[in-house]
Protein backbone atom coordinates (compact mmCIF):
# COMPACT_ATOMS: atom_id res chain seq x y z
CA UNK A 1 0.00 0.00 0.00
CA UNK A 2 1.01 3.54 -1.16
CA UNK A 3 0.40 6.98 1.04
CA UNK A 4 0.10 9.54 -1.44
CA UNK A 5 3.17 11.98 -1.96
CA UNK A 6 3.80 14.80 0.19
CA UNK A 7 6.02 17.69 0.41
CA UNK A 8 8.11 18.85 3.05
CA UNK A 9 11.29 20.66 3.77
CA UNK A 10 14.11 19.04 4.06
CA UNK A 11 17.31 19.65 6.05
CA UNK A 12 20.96 19.74 5.00
CA UNK A 13 23.75 19.07 6.80
CA UNK A 14 24.88 23.03 7.00
CA UNK A 15 21.53 23.73 8.40
CA UNK A 16 19.95 24.84 5.44
CA UNK A 17 16.42 23.86 4.28
CA UNK A 18 15.01 22.40 1.26
CA UNK A 19 11.82 21.01 -0.36
CA UNK A 20 11.76 17.71 -0.73
CA UNK A 21 8.75 15.22 -2.01
CA UNK A 22 8.42 11.96 0.05
CA UNK A 23 6.61 8.89 -0.97
CA UNK A 24 6.27 6.21 1.20
CA UNK A 25 5.23 2.47 0.49
CA UNK A 26 4.74 -0.23 2.86
CA UNK A 27 6.23 -3.87 1.82
CA UNK A 28 4.48 -7.25 3.01
CA UNK A 29 6.12 -10.01 4.12
CA UNK A 30 5.15 -13.66 2.88
CA UNK A 31 1.58 -13.59 5.20
CA UNK A 32 1.01 -9.83 3.90
CA UNK A 33 1.58 -8.17 7.16
CA UNK A 34 4.04 -5.04 6.72
CA UNK A 35 6.82 -5.61 7.19
CA UNK A 36 9.56 -2.80 5.69
CA UNK A 37 8.42 0.54 4.55
CA UNK A 38 9.66 2.02 1.44
CA UNK A 39 10.62 5.73 1.17
CA UNK A 40 11.64 7.09 -1.76
CA UNK A 41 12.98 11.20 -1.08
CA UNK A 42 13.71 13.38 -4.09
CA UNK A 43 14.44 16.68 -4.15
CA UNK A 44 11.87 19.34 -5.62
CA UNK A 45 14.22 22.63 -4.96
CA UNK A 46 14.35 23.80 -8.52
CA UNK A 47 10.47 22.62 -8.84
CA UNK A 48 9.58 25.05 -5.56
CA UNK A 49 11.73 28.09 -7.05
CA UNK A 50 10.14 28.21 -10.16
CA UNK A 51 6.24 28.32 -8.57
CA UNK A 52 7.87 30.99 -6.55
CA UNK A 53 9.36 32.37 -9.62
CA UNK A 54 5.79 32.06 -11.39
CA UNK A 55 3.56 33.73 -8.55
CA UNK A 56 6.20 36.57 -8.46
CA UNK A 57 5.67 37.13 -12.06
CA UNK A 58 2.25 36.68 -11.92
CA UNK A 59 2.24 39.40 -8.60
CA UNK A 60 3.62 41.89 -11.09
CA UNK A 61 1.73 41.43 -14.09
CA UNK A 62 -1.05 41.95 -11.67
CA UNK A 63 0.75 45.27 -10.35
CA UNK A 64 1.29 46.23 -13.77
CA UNK A 65 -2.48 45.56 -14.97
CA UNK A 66 -4.20 47.13 -12.13
CA UNK A 67 -1.91 50.34 -11.93
CA UNK A 68 -1.79 51.69 -15.21
CA UNK A 69 -3.16 54.59 -16.23
CA UNK A 70 -5.94 52.81 -18.36
CA UNK A 71 -8.82 50.36 -18.65
CA UNK A 72 -7.43 47.18 -19.87
CA UNK A 73 -9.26 43.69 -20.81
CA UNK A 74 -8.71 40.80 -22.66
CA UNK A 75 -11.41 38.05 -24.09
CA UNK A 76 -11.03 34.80 -25.53
CA UNK A 77 -11.82 33.44 -29.32
CA UNK A 78 -15.97 33.40 -28.27
CA UNK A 79 -15.87 37.01 -27.17
CA UNK A 80 -16.23 36.42 -23.39
CA UNK A 81 -14.04 38.26 -20.96
CA UNK A 82 -11.45 36.32 -19.43
CA UNK A 83 -10.04 39.26 -17.23
CA UNK A 84 -9.66 43.32 -16.27
CA UNK A 85 -8.34 45.48 -14.31
CA UNK A 86 -10.50 47.10 -11.45
CA UNK A 87 -10.94 50.41 -13.69
CA UNK A 88 -12.41 48.68 -16.26
CA UNK A 89 -14.82 46.39 -13.79
CA UNK A 90 -15.94 49.97 -12.40
CA UNK A 91 -17.18 50.50 -15.70
CA UNK A 92 -18.48 47.75 -16.30
CA UNK A 93 -20.77 48.90 -13.43
CA UNK A 94 -19.31 45.86 -10.66
CA UNK A 95 -16.75 46.08 -7.73
CA UNK A 96 -14.25 42.92 -8.65
CA UNK A 97 -12.89 42.03 -12.39
CA UNK A 98 -13.84 38.28 -11.07
CA UNK A 99 -17.36 39.88 -11.76
CA UNK A 100 -16.56 40.39 -15.33
CA UNK A 101 -15.16 36.99 -16.16
CA UNK A 102 -17.59 35.18 -18.56
CA UNK A 103 -19.33 37.89 -19.48
CA UNK A 104 -20.14 38.79 -23.00
CA UNK A 105 -20.01 42.82 -24.41
CA UNK A 106 -24.20 41.89 -24.79
CA UNK A 107 -24.48 41.27 -20.98
CA UNK A 108 -22.68 45.09 -20.14
CA UNK A 109 -24.03 48.32 -20.02
CA UNK A 110 -22.43 48.97 -22.98
CA UNK A 111 -24.78 46.66 -24.91
CA UNK A 112 -26.07 49.19 -27.11
CA UNK A 113 -22.27 48.98 -28.71
CA UNK A 114 -21.74 45.40 -28.09
CA UNK A 115 -22.00 44.00 -32.18
CA UNK A 116 -19.60 47.37 -33.25
CA UNK A 117 -17.42 45.94 -30.46
CA UNK A 118 -17.72 42.13 -31.51
CA UNK A 119 -17.20 43.53 -34.80
CA UNK A 120 -14.03 45.25 -34.21
CA UNK A 121 -12.95 42.31 -31.55
CA UNK A 122 -13.62 39.94 -34.60
CA UNK A 123 -11.53 41.94 -37.14
CA UNK A 124 -8.39 42.12 -35.10
CA UNK A 125 -8.67 38.25 -34.57
CA UNK A 126 -9.20 37.14 -38.21
CA UNK A 127 -6.35 39.84 -39.56
CA UNK A 128 -4.19 39.04 -37.00
CA UNK A 129 -3.59 43.01 -36.92
CA UNK A 130 -4.21 45.73 -34.54
CA UNK A 131 -6.51 48.41 -33.90
CA UNK A 132 -5.10 51.58 -32.28
CA UNK A 133 -6.50 54.55 -31.48
CA UNK A 134 -9.49 54.84 -32.62
CA UNK A 135 -12.69 56.72 -30.86
CA UNK A 136 -15.76 55.22 -29.84
CA UNK A 137 -18.61 55.71 -27.45
CA UNK A 138 -19.54 53.90 -24.17
CA UNK A 139 -22.98 53.86 -22.33
CA UNK A 140 -22.16 54.12 -18.46
CA UNK A 141 -24.36 51.93 -16.18
CA UNK A 142 -25.84 55.30 -15.26
CA UNK A 143 -26.91 55.05 -19.03
CA UNK A 144 -24.55 58.21 -20.17
CA UNK A 145 -22.69 57.43 -23.23
CA UNK A 146 -18.77 58.86 -23.25
CA UNK A 147 -16.26 58.82 -26.10
CA UNK A 148 -13.17 56.33 -25.26
CA UNK A 149 -9.59 56.27 -27.12
CA UNK A 150 -9.57 52.56 -27.71
CA UNK A 151 -6.86 49.95 -29.10
CA UNK A 152 -7.31 46.47 -29.51
CA UNK A 153 -4.50 43.92 -30.30
CA UNK A 154 -4.63 40.07 -31.46
CA UNK A 155 -3.76 37.99 -27.90
CA UNK A 156 -1.76 35.32 -28.66
CA UNK A 157 -0.54 31.72 -27.45
CA UNK A 158 3.22 30.51 -27.12
CA UNK A 159 3.03 28.97 -31.01
CA UNK A 160 1.57 32.41 -32.16
CA UNK A 161 -2.15 31.56 -33.03
CA UNK A 162 -4.78 34.23 -31.94
CA UNK A 163 -6.24 33.01 -29.00
CA UNK A 164 -8.41 36.33 -28.46
CA UNK A 165 -8.05 39.83 -28.12
CA UNK A 166 -6.65 42.06 -26.08
CA UNK A 167 -8.07 46.05 -25.49
CA UNK A 168 -7.23 49.20 -23.83
CA UNK A 169 -9.03 51.79 -23.51
CA UNK A 170 -8.95 55.77 -21.64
Amino acid sequence: KSTGPGEYRGLRTDGSTFDIDVNAEFISDDSGAPAEILFMVRDVSERSEAREALQRSNDLLRSIIETAPARIFWKDKDLRYLGCNTEFARDAGVISPADVVGRTDLEMPWKEQAEQYRADDRAVMESGLPKMDYEEPQTSPSGETFWLGTSKVPLRDEAGAVVGILGIYQ
